[in-house]
């Protein structure tokens, strides 16, 4: 069975105006069950903001629309917060109580707190002329003297009330009461608040309307409400007293509150209501003092910001906190790009006018041209690895909305917009995907022709033919000295060198206790007490067949494509393994490094040493820290001063160059021989 709705509450719905009813309590009256609402409205990752109509800025206008209903002015609620008046100065509330009175007030109450902002005497001021002036302690004392027996009789009649004020002086004069307790500042305002002559003369202090501002913003109206009780409400509409002039003595209070409008413009932190778009440096220092230990999650609305529609300047503009370059900076070193691609394609064109050969170039003019056209191959590069990742996370975004949505009907649901966007967005990605890989292999050709190498264009390329490429059975004939570096990988005799050290370059990271405690001791267990080795998983051993089974395709990718681009004097030669022995002359770590670069076939000219790495699923934009001291190992074990590492995919091959680093190695190596060395007597 469904309610009819009244049509008042139609109307309330319609127009958003709600009757109040002056008779009715606060709790219990219309507009305040309007004002219910859900209990915090502060926005984090969890709950959802709660959109109110409090939080709409009321801002000075001509117009109707933000005008009071009655006649009064209250623009000056805002400005007697901010400001303190002297006597003397046009004040606005000579129209809602007398001004004459308001200074007799000030003069009056000397043995108080001056609370009345009005008066030129504040309330720091008047505590220090109580320090420096001992007539006025001396009759403050007096004064206490002559009260203190009818403030005892009557507060005895209460609950005892005399016993706790005797306690509370104690506790003040043995410094054991803080005395910026917000209840006693609460009770401070509303001994404030009866000691006015009339209500608008009330001021609240600062911390006071932080608190019912706080409890505000948590709780709403209702809460504020509650706590203020019922005050002077309708005196006026039964003629006890005029409208705006309502006195404490008569009025039925909780506490002291303040009035709404007054909580609304109270801002403690002094921040302004409208500033230009960025990071607001000074607001974080204010929360950052106030918060203490909090962590907070800083969100960023976008969804009024898109990309510019022409081909030049496009990017979203942050302002200079973009993270990386600034779009700034990226525009100048795009417009210095340019500016240097003119003038090397004018050179170019004057020497392709004089029909000078590409053999023939001057060699300045082919430096800077390879120059500029690697740094340009690490730039595209980098560039298609970035959309790559923004390509994954639109697909992402677009398969989550189809879940949402009506899969064979999608265009039609209300995630139709959102999808058709992705999916042009994925369009865009692949199709500038497909230009850099073009872009890319060009540049690489190019490079490769100024070098005087022939770069593999090819998927195919043969091994056996390729002048760049040593197999390390074409190594022992040319190189007589026995050398373990000479023994060909996955052999019986590699085995048994690899089975006779304590440890290995591929291992090391694991023997040392990176890889978790426990994988450690499985280690440790394997090595020095004969406890079988666990079978690793399925995963694990399909890794590993695909690294063995495609090292062949790395290899060929390093010798025909990148080799004549970065390295073109360089050859690959195949490597065994490199044994280095302890104090005692027995095998105690053993290198085998996939392979090294050199000037000719001898030992003695190797530059770099090679790591190959064949992931099955992406291929790796930086270097992984495991991989780290196999790396540097096969740096001391070849004696060369850097490393290429390759990760290879069927798609993509990224390389890096690892420097030697020895200290870093000498450290662990002395690791490694506390672990593994034992003197046994």
């Amino acid at each position: 069975m469904t309610r009819k709705k009244s049509h008042l509450g139609r109307t309330k719905r319609r127009t958003g105006l709600h009757h109040t009813s002056e008779f009715l309590p606060p709790t219990t009256s219309p507009f305040r069950t309007a004002m219910k609402r859900k209990l915090t409205p502060m926005k984090s990752p969890i709950q959802q903001p709660f959109r109110s109509p409090l939080y709409k800025a009321k801002r000075k206008s001509h117009r109707e629309l933000f005008k009071d209903n009655d006649n009064r002015d209250t623009n000056w609620v805002i400005d007697m917060n901010s400001q303190i008046q002297s006597d003397n100065a046009p004040n606005p509330m000579n129209d809602i109580f007398d001004k004459e009175e308001n200074n007799n007030k000030c003069s009056a109450t000397q043995t108080q707190n001056v609370t009345v902002e009005n008066c030129t005497q504040t309330e720091n001021d008047y505590a220090s002329n109580i320090l420096t002036n001992p007539n006025i302690a001396n009759n403050i004392a007096k004064e206490l003297k002559e009260m203190v027996d009818v403030v005892v009789e009557k507060l005895s009649l209460h609950s005892k009330l005399h016993l706790t004020l005797l306690t509370f002086f104690k506790l003040i004069v043995m410094d054991l009461f803080p005395l910026d307790n917000i209840a006693l500042m609460l009770w401070s305002d509303v001994v404030r608040w009866f000691d006015t002559s009339n209500t608008t003369h009330m001021r609240y202090s600062e911390d006071t309307k932080l608190f019912w501002k706080i409890g505000w913003r948590l709780f709403g109206c209702r809460f504020v409400n509650f706590m203020a009780g019922f005050k002077n409400q309708s005196e006026y509409s039964l003629g006890i007293s005029e409208k705006s002039k309502y006195s404490p003595k008569t009025s039925k209070i909780n506490f002291a509150v303040p009035d709404i409008k007054v909580l609304r413009s109270f801002d403690r932190f002094k921040c302004d209501s409208q500033r230009d778009p960025g990071i607001y440096d000074d607001v974080i220092s204010l929360l950052e003092q106030n918060a203490g230990h909090m962590s907070f999650c800083l969100t960023f609305d976008g969804k009024k910001l898109k990309q510019g529609l022409t081909q030049q300047f496009g990017d979203v503009d942050l302002i200079g906190f973009e993270n990386g370059p600034t779009l700034m900076e990226k525009r100048s070193i795009l417009q210095q790009t340019t500016e240097d691609l003119s003038v090397l394609s004018s050179q170019i064109r004057s020497q392709f006018d004089k029909k000078v050969p590409l053999k023939r170039l001057p060699d300045e003019l082919k430096a800077q041209l390879k120059h500029f056209l690697l740094n340009m191959l690490k730039t595209v590069s980098t560039g298609k690895h970035e959309m790559e990742q923004i390509k994954r996370k639109k697909e992402y975004a677009k398969d989550k909305l189809m879940e949402r949505s009506d899969e064979t009907n999608w265009r039609n649901g209300k995630f139709g917009y959102a999808i058709s966007a992705i999916i042009a967005y994925i369009y865009d990605i692949d199709t500038f995907v497909g230009k850099s890989e073009k872009v890319i292999r060009e540049i690489c050709v190019c490079v490769a022709s100024l070098n005087g190498k022939l770069f593999v264009d090819d998927r195919n390329v043969s091994l056996e033919n390729n002048s760049a490429f040593y197999a390390i059975d074409e190594l022992q004939n040319v190189d007589e000295n026995y050398s373990t570096r000479l023994i060909k990988q996955r052999t019986e005799r590699w085995f048994e060198l690899r089975a006779s050290a304590k440890i290995t370059g591929s291992t090391l990271y694991k023997g040392l206790g990176f890889d978790g405690l426990k994988n450690q001791k499985d280690y440790f267990e394997g090595q020095f007490c004969g406890v079988p080795s666990k079978t690793p998983s399925e995963y694990i051993a399909n890794a590993m067949k695909h690294g063995q089974d495609n090292e062949i395709n790395a290899v060929a990718t390093l010798v025909g494509k990148i080799l004549p681009v970065v390295l073109p004097d360089l050859v690959y030669c195949e490597e065994g393994c490199v044994v280095v022995h302890d104090e005692c002359l027995n095998p105690f770590l053993v290198v085998s490094p996939d392979g090294s670069l050199r000037r000719d076939v001898s030992m003695k000219s190797s530059e770099y040493a090679v790591e190959i790495k064949c992931p099955i699923r992406d291929v790796h934009y930086e270097l992984p820290e495991r991989y780290l001291l196999q790396c540097l190992s096969e740096i001391e074990a070849l004696d060369v001063g850097k490393l290429i590492y390759l990760s290879w995919t069927d798609t993509f091959t990224s390389v890096f160059i690892v420097d030697r680093n020895k200290s870093l190695f000498a450290k662990a190596m002395q690791l490694a021989n506390s672990l593994f060395i034992f003197d046994i007597r």
